[in-house]
This record gives C-alpha cells, structure tokens and sequence, in this order.
C-alpha cells in the first residue's frame, strides 16, 4: 500500500491504527511493537 501511495504521488495522511497484541491484551504494547517498521515503511 505504501508503495501505491508514493507511485500515485499521494501527500496526505496515513494513520495507524493497531488492533494487535502480543496475547495478553496488551493493545499498546502491540502498537509500541509494530510503530518502527510502519515508521520505515510510511515514514
């Protein structure tokens, strides 16, 4: 998606919005794990 997003020349705003965790509940810790690589990936 984030390459069609760059290929179709978009500049707006991507949010994330994450529904994992890591099998305790946890859906912050699930975020804190996942942000890095959507950082890479939209960044």
């Amino acid at each position: 998606m984030a390459e069609a997003f760059r290929a179709d020349g978009y500049d707006g705003v991507v949010s994330f919005e994450s529904v994992y965790h890591p099998g305790n509940g946890d859906f912050e810790a699930g975020f804190r794990m996942n942000i890095k690589k959507f950082k890479s990936l939209y960044g």
